[in-house]
């Protein structure tokens, strides 16, 4: 089972389930106990039929795919007020001449990032760039603002998006955030000096937009920040 190496409350991964046929062709079931609140989304079964209710995923072949090895991929969001246990608990059985062989696998731990933004913080971090603030409201915890330039489906090269957007010579980062691969320029520590980067330097690139984050953690502000737009202009 591969699952995230860090888990950011709020966020989308992907996880997977490799398995290793050892010639088996008849039916393979697997069931995977999660906490309360996960959410889980097909990606591919690979075959199985896939079915996710109160915090069970269950794959079920009719015939093993005819594979040395084979993946299952689907999506794991774990959501803000998430406070339960973080095991995760996975069994299968498949059917060996006659008989139902039953087997559990080691439990798998959530790794949840230790320290989180909560809600009052996410509230007091909105109302500072509606206010359109440079002051951070921190004493230990500094805002780094950047100018996102794109959100894609599909994972791109940097080298890629700098052709295509015309930008060479910046410095790209790129996060994950709600499923979607995204990419931006700069380390900022106020939004004037983000806005004044935009403007002066990516003036050419309508649908970029400022994001905040707060240790690393990408704030979800997208609203927030183009609502202040719209009142500036």
């Amino acid at each position: 089972m591969n699952l995230p190496n860090e888990i950011v409350l709020g966020e989308i991964y992907e996880a997977s389930l490799n398995i290793t046929n050892n010639q088996h062709l008849g039916k393979l079931s697997i069931k995977q106990i999660f906490p309360p609140g996960i959410i889980i989304n097909e990606q591919n079964s690979n075959g199985a039929l896939f079915s996710f209710s109160e915090n069970e995923l269950n794959l079920q072949w009719l015939e093993t795919p005819d594979k040395e090895n084979f993946t299952v991929e689907y999506s794991l969001f774990v959501p803000l007020n998430f406070k339960e246990h973080r095991e995760v608990i996975s069994h299968f059985n498949y059917s060996l001449d006659d008989k139902i062989v039953n087997q559990d696998l080691p439990v798998e731990l959530l790794r949840i990032r230790s320290e989180e933004i909560n809600t009052s913080q996410l509230n007091m971090i909105q109302s500072e760039v509606l206010m359109g603030s440079d002051k951070s409201v921190w004493s230990d915890k500094q805002a780094v603002y950047k100018v996102q330039i794109g959100a894609f489906s599909n994972k791109i090269s940097n080298e890629e998006l700098s052709k295509t957007l015309g930008i060479d010579g910046y410095e790209i980062s790129y996060f994950k955030h709600k499923g979607l691969h995204k990419y931006a320029i700069g380390n900022f520590t106020t939004k004037h000096e983000a806005l004044q980067f935009k403007q002066d330097k990516l003036s050419k690139l309508s649908d970029s937009f400022i994001v905040v984050f707060i240790d690393g953690h990408r704030v979800d502000l997208e609203d927030a920040i183009e609502l202040r737009k719209e009142e500036t202009e």
